[in-house]
């Protein structure tokens, strides 16, 4: 998958890196979507996220046993402890392929237990979800997740399964010639009316709200 351009803060050193490497903790960028309770406009999120995404951390490849690894790596470091809460499941949670409902099909080798058993766990230890998808039909080169024609679904989907944050890429958007300034309003509207009843926050506070950081391939005006 090629990279696009990111303006990714450099982690703090790492504390043992026990197992799974603690590279990938980093704070995430352009963070938007916060809706406080009284008011339906969004507005840019105060903090970034904080936290370890795969990705940085271990490229594409990566499963249940991963994600454990270092969320206790998180907690043992004492990172967690300081503000580095989200495990963030990038490129590679899933292929992209869907069922005949259009819904996202999981490898039960990769998540053996399921997704929501895996974001019950780390919210039961302190820490947040977060997972990606692309804006556009699949991500860099036809590969991995893309929401597009199914946004709702995929946000109803995300929040369902107890995710509180959602990376939305535009990599492989951008090689499709969509537009961010009207795709991303599309998604975060999917996102505010995610049939779970999750409302959008001014940041990922706790595990009751969704929210979501853009990760825009700015070839074009973003």
């Amino acid at each position: 998958m090629r990279r696009s351009a990111r303006a990714l803060v450099s982690a703090p050193p790492a504390v043992g890196r026990p197992k799974a490497s603690l590279l990938g903790v980093a704070t995430a960028l352009l963070v938007i979507l916060a809706v406080p309770s009284s008011s339906g406009a969004a507005v840019l999120a105060p903090t970034p996220y904080m936290g370890w995404n795969t990705y940085y951390g271990v490229g594409g490849t990566f499963d249940e046993q991963t994600i454990i690894s270092v969320a206790n790596s998180l907690i043992g470091s004492g990172l967690a402890q300081t503000g580095y809460r989200i495990v963030w499941l990038d490129f590679g949670w899933a292929g992209g392929a869907r069922d005949s409902n259009a819904n996202l099909v999981l490898s039960s080798q990769q998540w053996p237990d399921g997704l929501p058993w895996l974001t019950s766990w780390l919210h039961q230890h302190g820490l947040q979800a977060g997972i990606y998808t692309d804006a556009g039909s699949s991500g860099c080169n036809g590969q991995g997740v893309g929401s597009c024609g199914h946004y709702q679904q995929d946000a109803n989907t995300f929040a369902a399964w107890g995710f509180d944050a959602v990376k939305v890429d535009f990599c492989g958007a951008g090689q499709e010639g969509l537009d961010p300034r009207v795709q991303y309003p599309q998604f975060a509207a999917a996102l505010s009316n995610n049939s779970s009843g999750r409302r959008r926050s001014r940041r990922a506070g706790a595990p009751t709200p969704i929210s979501a950081l853009r990760e825009a391939f700015c070839s074009r005006t973003c």
